[in-house]
């Protein structure tokens, strides 16, 4: 988790200093240096991403989009959906929700699920563009996402033999790789969203943006190992 949220800060805040919901756009030329710069080539809107240690410009999702009465694509303002978990519920064994204290004694800002071994598949729970796949220290990776609406990011935590790569639009439900590892065997891997237009930017419950089923299914392993069914004790984290 201390991982999680050293490395996806680093993003966020990156994205968020180059203001990554309002940047104005660049020059079509300019160099792609700070993740989360825009810019309009041929009438294709391109982000800044970063790829390793190293910086390029990707077609930004249209996934969501509309078209004004120009014809030209705008920004899709609708409300991310969570419809696929990203690691079936029934698989957990341990199942920390969101806002619950961790035994480090910080506060979640994920769906944290741990399975009993490292065979269970980790799915996009709603469709997006790669835009960071990021090591951690536990032998994993990280996986951040922009989605159609660029107001939220997506990300992946813990997540080996990761399937999907830099730049690419993924759907949702594909399979983005298995479960991290823990050191006694087990896997784990975690799920966070998180609204950039907050002062400050924070994860969000993510209940608010689940199907009936996707809460549902994660309500049912809550009940089992919790002995509840809250999915959420707040509305949102500060990682």
């Amino acid at each position: 988790m201390n991982q999680l949220i050293r490395t996806l800060t680093l993003t966020v805040a990156l994205a968020v200093g180059a203001g990554f919901v309002a940047t104005a756009s660049v020059d079509a030329s300019s160099k792609c240096r700070v993740v989360g710069q825009r810019r309009v080539v041929a009438g294709r809107t391109e982000v800044c991403v970063r790829d390793g240690k190293a910086y390029r410009w990707v077609e930004k999702p249209t996934k969501g989009d509309s078209k004004g009465t120009s014809g030209s694509k705008t920004t899709s303002t609708a409300k991310p959906v969570l419809s696929v978990p990203f690691v079936n519920p029934t698989l957990a064994v341990k199942f920390y929700v969101f806002g619950a204290t961790l035994p480090s004694g910080v506060q979640n800002p994920t769906f944290e699920v741990e399975t009993a071994d490292q065979s269970s598949l980790v799915f996009a729970s709603a469709a997006g563009k790669v835009v960071a796949i990021e090591p951690t220290t536990h032998g994993d990776f990280s996986i951040s996402f922009i989605l159609s609406n660029e107001n939220y990011m997506l990300f992946y935590d813990h997540v080996s033999n990761v399937r999907v790569k830099m730049g690419e639009s993924v759907q949702v439900g594909a399979q983005l790789g298995t479960v991290g590892k823990l050191q006694d065997g087990r896997g784990r891997s975690e799920l966070m969203i998180k609204d950039l237009t907050k002062k400050p930017k924070s994860a969000q419950c993510l209940t608010q943006f689940g199907t009936a089923d996707f809460n549902k299914a994660f309500a049912e392993a809550a009940k089992r190992l919790n002995g509840s069914d809250q999915l959420c004790t707040t509305d949102s984290v500060q990682p």
